[in-house]
């Protein structure tokens, strides 16, 4: 199976905002889509889709990520990101950085022209200056209206909280876990994950969470699969939660399946089940495993919304006679394709868009 996955962040939005996001999500989990068959013929393919992906959501005010990221307590930006090659088990990452808008092509030029896999900030913008990368002029323009919101409802919450000592329910608590990440794999069958984020409201500066950590933001292995994360970062990384997904799938695709869920739609549900009860960790995945050309996605938080595309569901030729004409990515449009998508719990959509 050639196919992209893509998630917008185990969260619940504002009602206004949930429709910009999907649309948002959808036209990225395109552009991955057809960067896979633009580039059918090269090994690389899965890894340029994951990518081109991840850039699109975070070039949108409605994720946690690039121009969209939360704040720290202080008011600023601060960006880690990850991008993992199942060819190699290598990857890139960054950490913390606050000068460049599109963490996740940085982490890509790091894996691909570094010794080193993860960089903080200092070494990653001064990566970055050698390698061409042009900064903003001010990390302020990555500062948004609806970051902004958030950092308010976070501090009067707080205040809340510390004033009134009220106990708060789950449902009550502001959600801010809308990292973004996208999976891939291609007709080598060459897998590749990528995750990126903003971090979450109101965090002290320097602050990592999971995301740019192998093993727990993002995950890839072309013998069993690829997986990206999002959720609380303590507990992700608590559990290693894109590895272990992987590991209960490559025991559980060796199993007599007596279910009609596949094999890597358990494991999620397994590795979420296990972090609630072993951390309190709420969070979701989307993977694709090799076994079965396996597609999975869930959640244990109240939303998360997620996107796939399969080359099954759409005609290639078609597509490739589109593609052909050099349609650009601003007017992708133009190409229908079939997409698999949802944001509540039990929720599976298509659209052809």
């Amino acid at each position: 199976m050639v196919a992209i996955i893509v998630h917008g962040g185990a969260a619940k939005v504002a009602a206004n905002v949930v429709e910009s996001k999907l649309i948002d999500l959808r036209r990225s989990a395109k552009i991955g889509f057809l960067e896979l068959i633009r580039k059918q013929s090269q090994p690389g393919a899965a890894l340029d889709a994951v990518e081109k992906a991840v850039r699109s959501m975070e070039d949108s005010p409605y994720f946690n990520a690039g121009y969209g990221s939360s704040l720290t307590n202080s008011g600023h930006v601060e960006m880690d990101a990850i991008i993992a090659d199942g060819r190699d088990l290598n990857f890139g990452a960054v950490a913390s950085i606050t000068d460049y808008s599109n963490p996740v092509s940085l982490a890509k030029k790091i894996m691909e022209h570094s010794e080193h896999c993860l960089f903080d900030r200092n070494g990653a913008h001064e990566f970055a200056r050698q390698h061409g990368f042009v900064p903003i002029s001010d990390s302020q323009q990555l500062v948004n209206d609806l970051a902004k919101q958030r950092l308010e409802e976070y501090k009067t919450f707080r205040n809340a909280i510390e004033v009134d000592k009220i106990k708060i329910t789950d449902t009550e608590k502001p959600d801010d876990h809308d990292t973004v990440g996208s999976v891939a794999v291609d007709w080598f069958g060459n897998f590749a994950a990528a995750t990126s984020t903003g971090g979450i409201t109101g965090k002290l500066p320097g602050r990592i969470g999971d995301s740019p950590v192998i093993g727990s933001g993002a995950y890839a292995d072309n013998e069993i699969g690829a997986v990206s994360t999002t959720g609380h970062g303590e507990a992700i990384m608590k559990v290693c939660l894109a590895r272990d997904v992987l590991y209960r799938y490559e025991k559980l695709i060796n199993q007599t399946n007596e279910t009609k869920m596949n094999p890597m739609q358990r494991a999620i549900i397994e590795s979420l089940k296990s972090m609630q009860q072993r951390v309190d960790g709420y969070g979701g995945v989307i993977a694709i495993g090799n076994g079965h050309g396996d597609i999975g996605f869930g959640f244990n938080t109240q939303a998360m919304p997620w996107a796939y595309i399969t080359v099954d569901d759409n005609d290639i030729d078609q597509i490739l006679s589109v593609i052909d004409k050099k349609v650009s990515d601003d007017n992708i449009s133009k190409i229908p394709v079939r997409i698999h998508y949802g944001y509540h719990p039990n929720e599976h959509l298509e659209i052809i868009e």
